[in-house]
């Protein structure tokens, strides 16, 4: 929907098995859920966009056969935000952005391989891409984009960030439990047909009863045909 087809919403029923060992011997287990998606955007472009916001709603509901804990009725939910504004340039051949994204997901009697998969710079500056599994979370990205002319003429964006995200297996928890602030630098460009993102950044991470942990460093590259988001549903 959308005079430019901004907008779209889906109706899907799906179902997931997955496997698992447990006592040495493999099992299987099946879980059926009907989902419903929304989204929204209106940037100003495909890739690199300046200026724009994008809204995308997810919620669904199933079953998980029994075999491996939870099993049973669940359900889950996911928001997000996401919006760029342009500040205007003092230099040049470059110009200096906003950008704000905010992220929220619930899940209640989740299945593991239901749980959101998270990680990299698209999650977390700082993290190892998709190497964090939760039911619940909550993350905010802050980010100052530079756009610039890099060589040949290839165009560049430069984004220092500040992450910060929680959580938790369950939802009641997700203040009080595991919590981690990322901080670092996101390179994006586009060589050929590829699309381009490097980034280096720290990460520190909050457990309850221990305290904050120390800061490790991670390095993160991804590269394909398209811009890379975790969340769509492209």
């Amino acid at each position: 929907f959308g005079n430019l087809e901004q907008g779209k919403v889906e109706l899907a029923l799906d179902q997931h098995r997955a496997t698992f060992r447990q006592e040495d011997l493999e099992h299987s287990r099946t879980d059926h859920a009907l989902e419903i998606f929304g989204e929204w955007d209106n940037y100003d472009r495909h890739t690199f966009p300046r200026e724009g916001l994008l809204l995308r709603a997810r919620g669904g509901l199933g079953d998980a056969r029994s075999g491996l804990e939870p099993s049973g009725p669940f359900h889950y939910g996911y928001l997000r935000a996401h919006g760029l504004q342009p500040l205007g340039s003092r230099i040049p051949k470059t110009e200096l952005g906003l950008d704000l994204d905010v992220e929220w997901g619930y899940g209640k009697d989740l299945p593991m391989d239901r749980w959101w998969a998270m990680g990299g710079p698209s999650f977390l500056v700082g993290s190892d891409a998709q190497s964090i599994l939760a039911p619940n979370f909550m993350a905010a990205r802050l980010g100052l984009p530079v756009r610039m002319e890099g060589p040949f003429g290839l165009a560049m964006q430069v984004i220092p960030r500040y992450d910060y995200c929680r959580i938790a297996k369950d939802p009641s928890d997700l203040f009080r439990g595991i919590r981690a602030q990322g901080t670092g630098l996101v390179l994006r460009t586009m060589l050929a047909k590829f699309y381009v993102e490097l980034a280096y950044g720290f990460l520190k991470v909050y457990e309850p009863g221990s305290g904050w942990g120390k800061a490790s460093g991670s390095f993160n590259a991804l590269i394909g045909t398209k811009p890379f988001d975790l969340w769509a549903k492209r």
